[in-house]
């Protein structure tokens, strides 16, 4: 059946289900004479409206509701259309009360976004990839105290007044004058060094999780905009 057929279908139509149907078949026919996403987004979304409007008049939607139906769909799109889609799944599924089913779509999304960046924003992808869990933020944390310390020590040692002699050893201890730099620790070589692990777990602790927690909803709403 022809593309114009089914849009004329879909026009006459009363009934909910059968729009959902008649709306994959078109998707299914403009993806494959058309294959622009542009032309099928706009039925993707019409598509996924009627497809809760049908959940709503059935009693039984826990049974109807699953996530490799949308998913099939989902992936007919790529790029920015593929992300836009996820969005509206996500935003309709919270203003109907479906919260329940969304970490499916909230991890594809996640995964699809990093994909995304990694081809089209190199800087965005390293900041997602960072964010994206405590273990990355973590591995970057110790990374920039190494780099941060290298760069300083082979170009700029005179910016780090070193508070303190920390043994015999010159890197030794401009490294972690460098640490005691960044966590306000003072009197470095009077601390012994079981106190001094105490106080960089402490500190490191919250450290890491304020700064993950904050940098992840300013990426969030960064993102989302």
């Amino acid at each position: 059946m022809s593309i114009d057929k089914q849009i004329e279908l879909l026009k006459n139509e009363k009934i909910t289900s059968r729009k959902v149907d008649i709306l994959g078949n078109l998707i299914m026919l403009l993806v494959e004479e058309k294959g622009d996403n542009a032309i099928i987004y706009p039925y993707m979304k019409l598509w996924f409206l009627y497809y809760l409007d049908t959940l709503h008049e059935k009693a039984y939607r826990y049974e109807v509701l699953k996530f490799t139906l949308v998913e099939a769909k989902i992936n007919l799109l790529n790029g920015k259309e593929k992300l836009g889609f996820l969005r509206f799944v996500l935003r309709n599924l919270k203003d109907r009360h479906y919260e329940e089913f969304s970490k499916d779509y909230e991890e594809m999304y996640n995964k699809e976004e990093l994909l995304y960046f990694k081809k089209k924003n190199k800087p965005k992808y390293i900041l997602r990839l960072v964010t994206s869990n405590l273990l990355f933020l973590g591995i970057f944390f110790l990374i920039s105290i190494v780099v941060f310390s290298l760069v300083l020590y082979f170009n700029q040692p005179r910016l780090i007044n070193l508070i303190s002699q920390y043994g015999e050893n010159e890197y030794l201890s401009y490294f972690f004058n460098i640490i005691s730099l960044i966590f306000n620790i003072q009197n470095l070589s009077e601390i012994k060094l079981f106190e001094l692990v105490f106080l960089l777990f402490l500190k490191g602790y919250f450290f890491i999780f304020i700064t993950y927690y904050l940098l992840r909803e300013i990426s969030k709403k960064v993102f989302n905009e």
